[in-house]
């Protein structure tokens, strides 16, 4: 079973630990296309099931904003998310984990699913750079949760281990914002919401075994 009870915090601090927001926010899966702007058939649904089931079942705080940012201007989605990361870091100091949640465009959907206890589950991977200057204290938590991943569902990681590398990107995916920072990519476009959505469990329980080291 995904849900480790065990891992439960009893007594949630009322200081939100874990900080999602989506700066592709109308990335979505099937059926509902590759774009939709609404919150139930994008990546939103999926930043809301792992806010869920962090809260839920791990007694930890989150917040989840579902600003859009990518519909006016794509190509400065970044640019639009960054603002309102920091207006969130502004207000609260920091967050022991930032997630960045996004799906990938892969359309081979044998290559982006798997299955879980007869669940078909879309894979999911972590996007960093490299030559982001927090990049040393991001990796501490992304191998964190990449290895409790391996240990117990190895078959969920995408890519290569769990990881996709870019060695030079001028804004940083914003991961220059905090030493907490990454990107998540959960399903591709081939899966449908309900996979994506179920993968979230599993990467919810990754960062409950991460916070509960801290």
């Amino acid at each position: 079973m995904v849900y480790n009870p065990t891992l439960k915090n009893n007594n949630p601090s009322s200081i939100p630990a874990v900080f999602i927001y989506n700066t592709h926010t109308t990335e979505s899966y099937a059926p509902y296309g590759t774009d939709n702007l609404d919150p139930t058939k994008n990546v939103c649904a999926v930043g809301d099931e792992l806010a869920k089931t962090l809260s839920n079942d791990y007694g930890i705080s989150v917040i989840h904003d579902k600003t859009i940012h990518n519909v006016e201007n794509y190509t400065g989605a970044y640019g639009s998310s960054r603002q309102t990361l920091e207006k969130y870091l502004k207000k609260y100091g920091n967050f022991k984990i930032i997630i960045d949640l996004h799906r990938d465009s892969e359309e081979d959907k044998n290559l982006a699913t798997t299955t879980i206890n007869g669940q078909s589950l879309g894979k999911f991977m972590f996007v960093m750079v490299k030559t982001n200057p927090h990049f040393d204290k991001n990796m501490i938590i992304v191998n964190s949760l990449i290895n409790t991943a391996k240990k117990y569902f190895p078959q969920l990681l995408m890519g290569d281990g769990g990881m996709y590398y870019y060695y030079n990107r001028p804004d940083f995916f914003n991961q220059g914002e905090s030493n907490n920072t990454m990107l998540i990519e959960v399903g591709a476009a081939s899966n449908t919401l309900d996979e994506a959505k179920g993968t979230s469990h599993y990467i919810a329980r990754a960062i409950a075994e991460y916070l509960n080291d801290k």
